[in-house]
């Protein structure tokens, strides 16, 4: 299954304002300008990961990976190659309320230069003596955030693909197994590009605060696959079939878990005298060979993609399934399921418009 988490606070601390915060604006930013110093962006971002613990205890996630992932508002001068680094945060931080465009600016709680409270009254960032396996660092002005150093998740990207997808695996096992606190992520660009003083970029991203369907997330995926057949039998391989979800509804809380029942039958069943149709036997198709992908319905974006390991449909005596974790996709919005048989060395996609909408 791969199943998301939405961001619960983030912010961008700015080198070159150094007393500016924008915890409530629609858009994060990892830019560096340079003139006569560097100044560089960096992002704070946090998650709640109580549920995703409570998942873990009881069983219902096993063995999982953690991605997380931002999408691109804007680039612009990017390189033919540089690093995003992120690191776990290891000092507490409030994101604080204020907004880009704000005249005058907020300085209330996350700034470059402080993580609570405000210009008057204020608890800075710490910029020397470090906690043991901790740093900090900037280019021009003291402070933007303190991360653990033994913690490190990076991907390197270039001009072509500047949405963020890093996993970082290590540094949610570290949070869930008390390792250290759960303060958040640093995202920053590496210290080479950081301090380089020949490129100048824009890169900016969708916050948790965007009106948009992009918002940043961390994404869990992990090996949910049940498999018993039963009696079942599978399909000639060499025919046609028809895919299809039995028991979809036009609408799902976005607290809910779903059970989507797929029925797999040959399109043109052998002619035969029998006491029931055909059409009314259940058949399977094994759980490395049917996958399941699901859409935004109104701006076809892949939401969670067919992968060979994390969407492979289940089945049991009653036939193939997938179990659908509302609270993983954003309410009031339309949605797609779609399907991929591998079979006779070819991929075989049905879309029969199977579309559904989470609701509040």
């Amino acid at each position: 299954m791969i199943y998301s988490i939405f961001g619960l606070n983030d912010t961008t601390l700015y080198e070159g304002a150094s007393t500016k915060n924008t915890g409530l604006d629609g858009v994060l930013d990892l830019s560096k300008e340079v003139s006569s110093t560097i100044a560089n962006n960096r992002i704070l971002i946090n998650f709640d990961l109580s549920a995703v613990s409570e998942s873990l205890v009881s069983g219902l996630i096993v063995s999982p990976k953690y991605y997380l992932n931002l999408y691109t508002v804007e680039a612009q001068e990017v390189p033919s190659s540089y690093k995003v680094e992120v690191y776990p945060v290891s000092q507490s931080w409030d994101s604080g309320i204020g907004k880009y465009i704000n005249l005058p600016i907020s300085t209330y709680n996350s700034t470059w230069i402080n993580r609570k409270g405000s210009a008057n009254s204020s608890t800075p960032w710490t910029t020397a003596s470090f906690a043991v396996n901790t740093t900090g660092s900037s280019t021009s002005v003291s402070g933007g955030g303190t991360w653990y150093t033994n913690y490190i998740c990076s991907q390197s990207y270039n001009y072509s693909s500047t949405d963020i997808r890093i996993e970082v695996t290590s540094i949610v096992n570290s949070w869930l197994n008390n390792t250290i606190p759960n303060n958040g992520f640093i995202i920053k660009k590496s210290t080479q590009d950081e301090q380089s003083t020949d490129q100048f970029i824009t890169l900016k991203y969708f916050s948790s605060d965007t009106h948009t369907i992009y918002l940043p997330n961390l994404e869990i995926a992990w090996d949910s696959a049940a498999f018993t057949t039963g009696s079942l039998t599978q399909p000639s391989a060499n025919k046609d079939i028809t895919v299809y979800v039995k028991n979809l509804k036009k609408a799902y809380k976005d607290l809910s878990r779903a059970r989507l029942d797929i029925g797999v039958r040959e399109k043109y069943p052998v002619v035969t005298y029998a006491t029931q149709s055909n059409f009314l036997n259940v058949n399977y198709l094994p759980s490395s060979s049917f996958f399941y992908s699901i859409q935004h319905a109104d701006t076809q974006e892949t939401v969670i993609p067919f992968d060979t390991t994390y969407t492979k449909v289940s089945c049991d005596s009653n036939g193939n399934f997938i179990n659908l974790w509302l609270d993983g996709l954003q309410p009031e919005q339309y949605y797609k399921i779609l399907f991929r048989v591998d079979r006779s060395g070819a991929q075989e996609y049905y879309d029969n418009n199977y579309i559904f909408k989470v609701v509040k």
